[in-house]
């Protein structure tokens, strides 16, 4: 899990999927969203990040907002913390704060 600074300053959080055992859990909130509404909502989504497959503990897949991989990298042009070890986005909220 990446907290990523997009090009207005803005902080966002970006999710990488990984295979290889190296992932851990991560809280997540799960919201209904109307489908009428989802592709105006996918319009603001910026790049590096945008909506897949989700897996949950529990084995269902949901839809979320994941991260494109390339951001892991040193060289990405952006400007990212990882910050899987908190497992989960409001603990970075709390620590900014």
């Amino acid at each position: 899990m990446y907290a990523i600074k997009d090009a207005l300053g803005k902080t966002k959080p970006g999710m990488i999927k990984v295979r290889d055992g190296t992932g851990t859990s991560i809280y997540l909130e799960v919201f209904e969203v109307p489908v009428e509404g989802v592709g105006r909502f996918l319009q603001q989504i910026p790049p590096p990040l945008g909506l897949g497959t989700v897996d949950l503990e529990d084995g269902e897949s949901v839809k979320g907002f994941i991260c494109e991989g390339y951001v892991a990298s040193k060289d990405s042009g952006f400007e990212v913390e990882e910050i899987t070890k908190l497992q989960s986005w409001l603990e970075y909220l709390k620590l900014k704060t």
